[in-house]
């Protein structure tokens, strides 16, 4: 079988460098993932386990 490549979704909004880089900064970026991304990271304390790498 050969893989294929995947279409990314909005990948210049949705951009997880930009969005982690936002997180350690202290800069607004929920607006930046889907609503429902939002709350999986919101649960996982995404923020703040960001801040501590």
């Amino acid at each position: 079988r050969e893989v294929g490549a995947i279409p990314f979704f909005k990948r210049a909004v949705y951009d997880a460098t930009k969005i982690r880089g936002r997180m350690r900064q202290g800069r607004e970026w929920q607006a930046r993932v889907p609503r429902k991304v939002l709350f999986v990271l919101k649960r996982m304390k995404a923020e703040e386990r960001v801040r501590g790498l």
